[in-house]
């Protein structure tokens, strides 16, 4: 269980603890759940929009019935503030150029027009570049959704 625990007895070969509630302790029911269904993120659009990535994608809700549960995936639409923050994924991409030699890397949120968008434009020099992009849902980075897509800087004199 999740505790909190009180020391009801011991003896020389044994100890006995007795849970108990109570509404101010700060881990109840359900805190961990996250960590026995982990939940994912799937990337279902990827377009470059001049020097902007723009990344789509959907997540997968968990419905509760009882001591059971279902997992379905849903779009990820609509305004920030009317998302569940836990239903909001991290878009996380690497930039590596024609070398194998990492450009660029971050990470960026979600925003009000549904994507998720990764600007390309800050210092990247002229030359083709493979982008890989993925989304991560509540701190689940195993096995990611993961996209690639090339992009050309042309050298503008």
């Amino acid at each position: 269980t999740n505790g909190p625990y009180r020391l009801q007895s011991w003896s020389g070969n044994s100890v006995t603890l007795q849970a108990f509630r109570d509404v101010t302790y700060p881990l109840g029911l359900g805190l961990f759940d996250h960590y026995a269904i982990p939940r994912r993120a799937y990337i279902t659009g990827v377009q470059l929009n001049g020097n902007r990535l723009e990344v789509r994608g959907d997540v997968e809700k968990i419905q509760r019935f009882q001591r059971t549960y279902a997992v379905s995936r849903e779009p990820l639409t609509g305004p920030v503030s009317k998302i569940d923050p836990e239903d909001l994924p991290i878009c996380a991409y690497v930039v590596v150029n024609q070398e194998g030699v990492v450009a660029d890397l971050g990470k960026v949120t979600y925003a009000d027009a549904g994507v998720f968008t990764v600007d390309l434009g800050r210092s990247l020099k002229p030359g083709l570049y493979t982008i890989i992009v993925g989304l991560v849902l509540g701190g689940n980075e195993i096995n990611p959704d993961l996209k690639t897509i090339q992009y050309r800087v042309e050298y503008h004199p």
